[in-house]
């Protein structure tokens, strides 16, 4: 037999239960039951209910909306966004009745809402992922292989080849002499000349290359007519009478995008391999000078390229900065800047190209990014001009075989 339990267990008890001690029941009792509603109802009280459940019956043109409730639930943004799914549901519910049609508008609006969000996740993750790579692997400061080979043609004093991704650039030097200017009387010469060939891409076909050729050439006098970048007094023969009128010609065989760096750097690897011939004589008779040259082809001087800039394009895409760009990524851009930076990291010119504009705190970010990469990419091509002029005579030339 269990032990009685005392007043105090019991009330313990029954203030730890959910209700108390006190057993539930409904509040509703009989009234629970339509039948036993209506027990005691007179018939005038029978036909009232009557009457109260025919009312609970719509008719066709209910539930009415007073005017300007839509108005006064909904603020403008909402009633944007919610106008294309009012304008489904209107045209659905006289075919498909109110339930039909708001089941229909309210699946149709989520399936809508999850396939933009599907193509915004796959938009960020393609395009805007920032994993600081290109479609092409490279990172936004990285440069495509660059092949260079010098001495390529015996007929002109240097020579360069140059491939920078799909872009091919031939360039070589040629001297001859001539009369210095009038103004300056202790310098040589110095020209440019681009040619654009017509397989190099469609756009050059015809006359189509002569526009990028002339400023090419152009940037290419302004930035070498600098005294701190080439020094034309190491041209003059006889102040006043005699100097070396240099010829630089470039052509592009092929564009595949960036062919302001791989000039810059065709030029450099030309002059580089430059063999001025020795003077062994130089003598006034008259107003006349005679100039003798040595015999010997091995007997010549070379330019002292230290100082020769190089070309660096940064393109603008979106909010990032880019260098190296390809024949795609310049459609993209809608602004560059092209950068002429010394191996000391002196900038001697600046060329901006495209429609858009450049804020000043872009401008600026711009250019040191063009410095920085210039003087990277000078110290790697005169470090492999360098190797290049170790290997000597042995040196393999594969011209346009490889």
């Amino acid at each position: 037999m269990s032990e009685p339990t005392t007043t105090k267990e019991a009330c313990d008890a029954a203030t730890e239960s959910a209700t108390g001690g006190v057993i539930p029941m409904s509040i509703t009792g009989r009234m629970a039951d339509e039948r036993e509603r209506c027990i005691g109802m007179s018939a005038e009280e029978r036909a009232w209910r009557a009457q109260w459940c025919k009312d609970q019956i719509l008719e066709h043109d209910e539930p009415t909306i007073p005017e300007g409730y839509y108005e006064a639930r909904y603020n403008p943004i909402r009633r944007f966004y919610r106008a294309p799914m009012d304008k489904l549901e209107r045209a659905l519910t006289p075919k498909l009745g109110l339930e039909m049609a708001e089941t229909i508008r309210h699946c149709a609006a989520k399936t809508a809402i999850g396939i933009g969000l599907v193509y915004l996740t796959f938009y960020y993750f393609k395009y805007n992922s920032a994993t600081n790579s290109r479609l092409d692997g490279r990172s936004r400061l990285e440069y495509r292989m660059i092949e260079i080979e010098s001495k390529l043609m015996e007929q002109v004093n240097g020579s360069a080849r140059v491939r920078l991704g799909n872009s091919d650039i031939m360039a070589g030097v040629k001297l001859e002499i001539d009369a210095p200017f009038p103004d300056s009387p202790f310098e040589g010469k110095l020209e440019f000349f681009v040619d654009c060939s017509a397989n190099a891409t469609p756009e050059f076909e015809g006359k189509g290359g002569d526009d990028i050729a002339n400023e090419i050439s152009h940037v290419l006098s302004r930035t070498y007519q600098s005294p701190q970048t080439f020094d034309l007094r190491s041209l003059s023969i006889l102040p006043h009478k005699k100097c070396w009128k240099m010829f630089v010609d470039i052509l592009i065989l092929q564009c595949g995008g960036n062919l302001f760096d791989a000039v810059g750097v065709a030029v450099k690897a030309a002059l580089n391999s430059t063999e001025i011939p020795k003077v062994t004589s130089a003598t006034v008779d008259g107003a006349e000078a005679d100039i003798h040259l040595s015999d010997d082809i091995y007997d010549c001087t070379k330019l002292d390229v230290t100082n020769f800039p190089l070309f660096v394009t940064v393109c603008k895409i979106g909010d990032h900065c880019i260098v190296d760009p390809t024949s795609e990524e310049e459609m993209c851009s809608a602004a560059s800047l092209v950068i002429s930076v010394m191996p000391n990291g002196k900038i001697t010119s600046t060329v901006k190209k495209g429609y858009g504009s450049l804020l000043p705190a872009t401008l600026m970010k711009t250019i040191e990014i063009g410095t920085r990469v210039g003087i990277q990419l000078n110290n790697a091509v005169v470090k492999q001009l360098k190797r290049e002029e170790e290997l000597g005579p042995k040196k393999p030339i594969y011209g346009f075989l490889r």
